[in-house]
């Protein structure tokens, strides 16, 4: 049985059964682009020798084999690299990494505690209404808050004094008393602290900003205590607990400082002020 010799027979079956699946279009170029091409006219006096023709066989089928594989080469190119009739592909080595959550910052003061079940207490003789846990004891003032006094005592009588029951564990005070025109804070507390607590250095950079009954004021930890600050219309009024604000007894309220922050956020100025009568001096 004979073989048909024509190169497009021989192209379209090698095609046909060819290692790449080609797409129609690059096969349609191949097949036209070889049809083109001029043959080779045969000279006479070698179409006698089949050796010659062996030889000229086995060329066109190693043109053939270079030529296709060329195009397969630049087909898989192109579609390795997005040009015509390429696929979308990934790189192996990329990878889509989740943008990172920033965690939030937590605050430094968690919220005041739940205040539902406390009482409320008016202090008329300091101006203002304070609310205090329902199982603490309270014991209001006796006299007038006095700078030369209390502030060396905080048990002695001049301010309202909530104490935790039943084991009287900790102690918040609170009070207010008249300063000279034109006082600031800063001037003030200047005068109590030495007398009253320490350090008093860097205050400033130990003061938590704070808020009472819509007024501004802040929260100083002091090495022994916690206390709050607040100078509204020529008085200051003062919240202190006196504990540090890593003690254990107060570990069940989340520090001092939290436990003074919901003292101050019960507190409500009464109209008009303090009583006629709880007027004090300014410190000396």
């Amino acid at each position: 049985m004979t073989q048909a010799h024509d190169p497009d027979v021989i192209i379209a079956t090698w095609l046909d059964d060819g290692p790449i699946d080609l797409p129609e279009e690059t096969r349609r170029a191949i097949v036209v682009g070889l049809r083109t091409q001029p043959r080779a006219r045969q000279v006479a006096i070698l179409r006698g020798l089949p050796i010659m023709n062996s030889i000229n066989r086995l060329a066109a089928a190693a043109a053939i084999v270079l030529v296709v594989g060329g195009l397969s080469i630049f087909a898989l190119s192109n579609r390795n690299s997005g040009g015509p009739g390429a696929l979308p592909s990934s790189s192996p080595g990329a990878s889509v990494v989740p943008s990172a959550s920033v965690a939030p910052t937590p605050s430094s003061t968690p919220g005041p505690l739940d205040t539902t079940t406390w009482k409320t207490y008016v202090s008329n003789r300091y101006g203002f209404s304070i609310a205090y846990p329902a199982d603490w004891v309270l014991t209001p003032a006796t006299r007038e808050w006095t700078m030369a006094v209390d502030a060396k005592d905080f048990l002695g009588g001049g301010a309202d004094h909530f104490l935790e029951a039943p084991n009287m564990g900790v102690g918040v005070n609170a009070w207010s008393v008249a300063v000279e025109p034109g006082m600031t804070s800063a001037a003030w507390l200047d005068a109590y602290c030495p007398l009253n607590t320490q350090p008093c250095t860097g205050i400033d950079q130990r003061s938590n900003p704070a808020q009472m009954d819509g007024h501004a004021g802040v929260i100083v930890a002091f090495t022994d205590d916690v206390q709050a600050f607040f100078l509204v219309d020529g008085r200051m009024y003062v919240v202190a607990c006196w504990r540090p604000d890593n003690d254990p007894s107060v570990a069940k309220y989340s520090g001092a400082i939290r436990l003074v922050q919901t003292y101050i956020s019960t507190m409500r100025l009464l109209p008009g002020g303090p009583a006629p009568a709880s007027s004090s001096p300014a410190p000396s």
